[in-house]
């Protein structure tokens, strides 16, 4: 027979008043809580959402008036631009760093 074992949830979220995601634990999260917080979200309306991961390090994302995301800057400070054609595809999308390269997409 095996042995059973009480099982934890292998993620937790928590919300605010409006129902946005304000913190997100994932199961290493879940187990040790001393050994590493959980993932924090802010959002501000639909111009700019972040993360910051256990560590503190953020991840933004900045979108238009059209709720369309602009660019996304990750937690080592790269970013990446993007454009829209008229039907709001993805036209080009620009990524920073040491080398700076435009991919046009069809």
């Amino acid at each position: 027979m095996r042995r059973r074992t009480a099982r934890l949830p292998r993620c937790r979220s928590d919300y605010d008043r409006t129902w946005r995601a304000k913190t997100y634990a994932d199961a290493v999260a879940i187990k040790t809580p001393a050994n590493r917080n959980p993932y924090s979200y802010y959002v501000t309306g639909t111009s700019r959402g972040e993360r910051a991961d256990p560590l503190g390090n953020l991840y933004s994302v900045y979108y238009d008036d059209r709720a369309r995301a602009l660019q996304f800057i990750d937690e080592e400070n790269r970013a990446v631009n993007q454009t829209f054609d008229n039907h709001d595809r993805v036209a080009q999308r620009t990524y920073s760093g040491r080398q700076q390269r435009a991919v046009r997409l069809r």
